[in-house]
């Protein structure tokens, strides 16, 4: 009777081992570490695969005008027209600097031609520099008995211009009203075109 009662004792005495509770703890749960700091250098280069913003046109440097205004320009050339029956209208010009930013175009008009008679022409004789025109007058015109072509003066034109970076082309033209015919051909009116181009260092070519 023993024996069972201390077998019985032994085998409850495991059984409340066996039966224990789970152990709770009650200590803090740890925090997650904070993210490591970045650094950043304000003189990194910026990658290439980055796209950069457009370029705006304020941010685009152009010539400073300061060039033009400042050229000092002495210049002259010619130009005439080319009929081929022996009369032409023929322009020698200059080209001066009269004050920062302004030049003096003064242009010689003359008609080229063997013996001729030509009235006087009091309206539609111009030059015209980039489409303003000067209007002139010419005066009777009788040249007889030469055997080679005669340069006659019909005006002197003078027009102030603008030099700038803007403004420094100049497209001129002379057109005389002949209203008559020469060697056979029908010529309403005399005309001559050339351009004027004024470079920043002052230096012209026409």
């Amino acid at each position: 009777m023993k024996k069972i009662f201390l077998i019985t004792a032994l085998a409850l005495s495991l059984v409340l081992c066996a039966c224990g509770g789970d152990e709770v703890s009650n200590a803090p749960s740890e925090s997650k570490p904070d993210a490591p700091a970045v650094s950043v250098d304000p003189e990194q280069s910026v990658p290439e695969d980055i796209s950069q913003p457009e370029q705006s046109a304020d941010d685009i440097s152009l010539p400073a005008e300061t060039d033009y205004e400042t050229a000092q320009v002495n210049a002259s050339g010619h130009f005439l027209s080319d009929y081929g029956c022996g009369i032409d209208i023929e322009v020698i010009w200059t080209l001066e600097s009269v004050s920062e930013g302004k030049v003096l175009y003064t242009a010689e008009v003359f008609l080229i031609s063997y013996s001729v008679k030509v009235g006087a022409r009091f309206s539609d004789c111009y030059v015209a520099v980039n489409e303003e025109k000067v209007y002139f007058t010419s005066p009777v015109l009788d040249v007889e008995d030469c055997d080679k072509p005669v340069r006659t003066h019909l005006a002197t034109v003078e027009k102030e211009l603008e030099l700038s970076y803007d403004t420094h082309t100049y497209a001129v033209s002379v057109s005389f009203p002949f209203r008559g015919t020469y060697n056979g051909v029908a010529l309403p009116k005399l005309e001559a075109v050339t351009v004027i181009n004024v470079q920043s260092d002052g230096t012209v070519e026409s």
